[in-house]
């Protein structure tokens, strides 16, 4: 029996010892947070509310109070998940929100939709009048309504821009975008 104590006494002190060295001496809160690392090597735990285009909206770990933080601030964030995202990262999401943002903007659809009505009412006018010729001349009426769908197609288009830019710029008046 005593040849099996000293190796049950060994190998239990051995397994302490390892479980203690795993363990991570943080507070419970902070488990559940995000971290920011700054340029200046400084660490921050953090929970991302949301991010603007130009910013990150934060709430400090176990505190109620808000703050907006540049990503050019960063040096990279490591979420809680696990996932580590750098600065090349951080600097490609924010270049794709402002691309976004530009693609989204009411006045590039209010210019296509007058663009596309420019265009409907010469084609329009060029459709009824070859429309017109061809059946005169005994031409063919497929491609005469042809000629004329294409200007309602337009139309149509223009049409929806303008809708399109109307709802843009009701959605930007109910949730202001600030950087």
């Amino acid at each position: 029996m005593k040849k099996w104590i000293t190796p049950i006494l060994l190998a239990s002190i051995g397994f302490s010892f390892t479980l203690n060295g795993a363990v991570v001496n943080m507070p419970s809160d902070t488990l559940k947070c995000d971290t920011f690392i700054f340029k200046s090597g400084a660490r921050l735990p953090v929970r991302i509310i949301g991010s603007a285009i130009d910013t990150f909206v934060i709430a400090y770990c176990g505190e109620t109070r808000t703050e907006r933080i540049s990503p050019k601030e960063l040096k990279e964030i490591r979420y809680s998940y696990g996932r580590v995202q750098h600065k090349r990262e951080i600097r490609r999401a924010a270049s794709i929100k402002r691309e976004v943002a530009r693609r989204l903007d009411p006045e590039r659809f209010q210019t296509f939709g007058k663009l596309q009505l420019t265009f409907a009412i010469p084609l329009g006018l060029a459709g009824i009048l070859f429309a017109l010729f061809s059946l005169s001349y005994g031409g063919s009426l497929i491609m005469g309504i042809v000629v004329i769908l294409l200007p309602l197609y337009f139309i149509y288009k223009a049409i929806s821009s303008f809708r399109f830019a109307r709802w843009l710029r009701k959605r930007k008046a109910k949730r202001p975008i600030s950087g």
